[in-house]
């Protein structure tokens, strides 16, 4: 079985943990599961598993399912942690370090008619160290998901009502879920652990919900979301009084990790309009600049283990998007005062450093040079007479195009010595930063850094609207399909170079 995990680094799962409950020595944890009737349904061979990093934001590991309908994932744990589990439906569990969970999936679930979360839970049953928190957690969330706590009615109310009366309805609602959770508790006589974790969960999904209002009202009235935030009542987010400046258990919860992602995004938004526009808007032509006013402001906004927070996810979002020359002359990891955040971005800066310093570019990786600026297609055809070209445009900051690359490898092997060139085109982007991911993913290929001139010409032929971008041209150099399939879409893009190479 093929497993492919997506923007995944070794940090990524030290880090989201209370201090009593992280372990600094990762425990092997275990995920299997079985397809009930799986021919019924082969062709839903892929399983994924979704969770939430204190730093990273989402990872996603992706897990084909074998021939007799069984699958495993394995992890390396230093904390408890939720996760979604993607088949059929979007499902929601917890998971300790050395667990070993099992779920036996009834192949039905992709006839059901309900979209209701308790109609896709019944098809789902699990086993293992912690069925009974587990059962305990996909019981009420069939309540709160379905009943308590709709998320289609929850955006309509965003949508109509205004600021504070939004505020006092979610206010009123949390108060209503907190008493049916209790409810729940006594009858089900729920553990001290799930009790913890439903507590948890309830407060800090209310929270990103009125979070996301400053979105979902702007959206549905047709206002600017950037905008309306800076004019909603301040008295809104009082909420945020309550909010916790020490670590704690909360972060074993993704509602917590999600609300934290939406507070930094809000804090960003709510830099005052003079000092955005005359340090923040300079990102791309003064890095140094716009960062060193960036961590100013948070160290002056905000205290505890909250302001670490903010500037550890500033530092690990420029040093994961290939930043780190922006960053090197203002980084100062001493600024972080909690020892696990501090220690987690260090070794996300030296490993950056190092790929920067020393990139090891496998032997299959080609760095190409054509410095032809008036017809670059023409003279990169030139340079693979014969062959079928696969054009791939893409950069290291674009998350779409890092998503397809374990697809794109996987076609560049197969059609290893054969008549066909896959080509790397990157662009919008530094050549440090473009040799490290070609290093660090080891994308094998022809590798080309295009002119700001080059990508203009070629955005034109191919009308390219953004990123990732595909092309095929065939074995006489004509163009087949200037807007080709991705490589995500393997049979139809196989098919395509196939018919062409003939």
């Amino acid at each position: 079985m093929k497993t492919i995990l997506l923007f995944f680094v070794s940090v990524t799962l030290l880090i989201s943990c209370g201090k009593k409950e992280s372990n600094q020595n990762p425990q092997k944890t275990i995920i299997t599961g079985r397809i009930d009737n799986f021919k019924t349904v082969s062709n839903h061979d892929m399983i994924e598993i979704i969770y939430e990093d204190l730093l990273a934001g989402e990872r996603r590991i992706y897990q084909s399912i074998d021939e007799n309908g069984l699958f495993r994932f394995e992890l390396d744990l230093n904390h408890p942690m939720d996760f979604n589990l993607k088949y059929s439906g979007f499902l929601t569990y917890h998971i300790s370090p050395g667990d070993s969970l099992n779920f036996t999936i009834n192949s039905d679930c992709w006839r059901k008619k309900s979209r209701s979360y308790k109609d896709e839970n019944k098809f789902y049953l699990i086993s293992g160290t912690s069925k009974e928190l587990n059962n305990d957690i996909s019981k009420f969330l069939n309540l709160y998901k379905d009943s308590l706590c709709n998320m289609e009615a929850d955006v309509d109310s965003s949508h109509q009502l205004e600021p504070m009366d939004y505020l006092n309805f979610k206010t009123r609602q949390l108060i209503d879920i907190e008493k049916s959770l209790t409810k729940f508790n006594k009858e089900e006589n729920t553990s001290k652990e799930f009790r913890q974790w439903s507590a948890n969960h309830i407060k800090y999904d209310n929270w990103t919900r009125l979070m996301f209002y400053r979105f979902n009202h702007a959206w549905g009235n047709n206002e600017d979301a950037v905008t309306y935030v800076q004019k909603m009542p301040k008295e809104y987010f009082s909420f945020l009084d309550e909010m916790k400046y020490t670590r704690g258990n909360e972060l074993n919860n993704s509602a917590y990790l999600n609300f934290l992602n939406e507070y930094d995004m809000y804090v960003y938004q709510v830099i005052p309009a003079d000092s955005s526009k005359l340090y923040l808007s300079q990102f791309e032509t003064a890095p140094e600049k716009a960062g060193s006013y960036l961590l100013r402001y948070y160290q002056s906004t905000h205290k505890g283990f909250l302001k670490d927070v903010l500037i550890a996810k500033f530092y690990y979002r420029i040093l994961d998007k290939k930043g780190y020359p922006d960053l090197k002359n203002i980084y100062n990891v001493d600024i972080i005062h909690d020892q696990e955040l501090r220690e987690s971005i260090q070794q996300k800066y030296n490993y950056e450093q190092n790929l920067f310093e020393n990139p090891e570019l496998s032997v299959k990786s080609k760095i190409n040079e054509l410095k032809d600026e008036n017809d670059f297609l023409q003279a990169l055809i030139k340079k693979y007479p014969g062959k079928v070209i696969y054009m791939d445009f893409w950069a290291p900051w674009c998350g779409p195009c890092m998503a397809d690359l374990p697809n794109s490898q996987n076609l560049v092997q197969q059609y290893e010595g054969k008549n066909v060139a896959f080509i790397f085109l990157a662009s919008n982007c530094k050549e440090a930063s473009w040799k490290a991911t070609i290093a660090e993913q080891k994308i094998e290929g022809e590798h080309y850094l295009l002119t700001k001139k080059q990508f203009a010409q070629l955005s034109s032929i191919f009308n390219i609207q953004g990123i990732p971008h595909y092309a095929l041209i065939d074995t006489k150099g004509n163009i087949v399909n200037g807007d080709a399939p991705h490589p995500g879409e393997n049979e139809k893009l196989i098919k395509l170079i196939e018919n062409h190479l003939n």
